[in-house]
């Protein structure tokens, strides 16, 4: 296991706490030393043998706290939140390190994290819990793309959600009237009459100025922030129904339109047809774990 806090002690040396574990499951002072050197090598913490963790930056605690559970050569490895005390720039930097490390050592690594973003770019299958219980478990990309419940679709991203009564259903395609004006057309078969909740990512979403047509997939606001985030610009738009939607639109040229658009604006967002996502519960949403 490597915990959160590395949990190094402090008064051994890299190539000390490193060696606890086979020591302490009596392995030979030879062959424990190898297989520290090996372990060390591996992890490209060799020149720092001596060393104490109070001499260590963040990432090379968190290499020494991992060289210490792989050096034990485990068929599972538990990383409970290991990258939670560095600063955003070494965290993306060891993320792609450890999935290398996964890929090279070819365990199990179950991975437990409360950072989105991380839990996709690193897993190849993802749990989502909330109150104890598995909402979801799946391929990060389907946990993005198709989330079975609205608490999962909130929790993984950011999700825009409108909710009304099924208008029509047939053929494979459906219509909610989501009030003010609001008509969401998308995919699926949800029973006619019935009240249900559909997400739309803030991606999917388009926004233009001024009022449109009223047409389907399509809705009146107001620019309420608007976010320059580098290669992207976010919105935050109010509805006529009072409800707030967020859009993120990629930056793939100097000056997109999104950039004309301030707060107190009048525009209209639209979205096509594959953008809604037919939430299965209509239950409040919780807090996670």
């Amino acid at each position: 296991m490597v915990f959160q806090d590395y949990a190094l002690f402090p008064h051994m040396s890299v190539e000390e706490n490193v060696g606890y574990g086979p020591k302490l499951a009596g392995v030979g002072a030879d062959a424990a030393r190898k297989r520290v050197r090996e372990t060390l090598e591996f992890l490209a913490l060799t020149g720092l043998e001596r060393r104490y963790p109070n001499q260590l930056s963040g990432g090379q605690q968190q290499r020494v706290a991992l060289a210490r559970a792989l050096v034990m050569n485990p068929r599972v490895l538990l990383l409970d939140e290991p990258l939670g005390a560095l600063d955003l720039k070494l965290r993306k930097e060891m993320q792609i390190k450890l999935k290398r490390i996964q890929d090279q050592v070819g365990i199990t690594f179950i991975y437990v994290t409360h950072d989105q973003e991380e839990a996709l770019s690193m897993s190849d299958r993802v749990a989502v819990m909330s109150n104890g219980v598995i909402e979801q478990l799946d391929t990060p990309r389907a946990i993005y793309d198709h989330p079975l419940t609205a608490f999962v679709a909130d929790f993984i991203g950011d999700m825009n959600f409108l909710e009304g009564r099924v208008a029509e259903s047939a053929d494979g395609g459906y219509a909610i009237d989501a009030g003010e004006g609001v008509v969401v057309r998308g995919r699926g078969q949800p029973p006619g009459g019935a009240i249900v909740r559909v997400g739309i990512r803030p991606e999917r979403i388009v926004v233009d100025r001024g009022n449109g047509s009223g047409t389907a997939n399509s809705a009146r606001c107001e620019v309420l922030t608007k976010m320059y985030l580098g290669d992207q610009v976010q919105l935050i738009l109010r509805l006529a129904n009072g409800s707030e939607f967020v859009v993120r639109e990629q930056r793939t040229s100097a000056a997109p339109a999104i950039d004309s658009l301030d707060p107190g604006d009048t525009a209209t967002a639209r979205w096509d047809e594959a953008a809604p996502l037919l939430m299965a519960d209509l239950q409040p949403q919780k807090d996670a774990e």
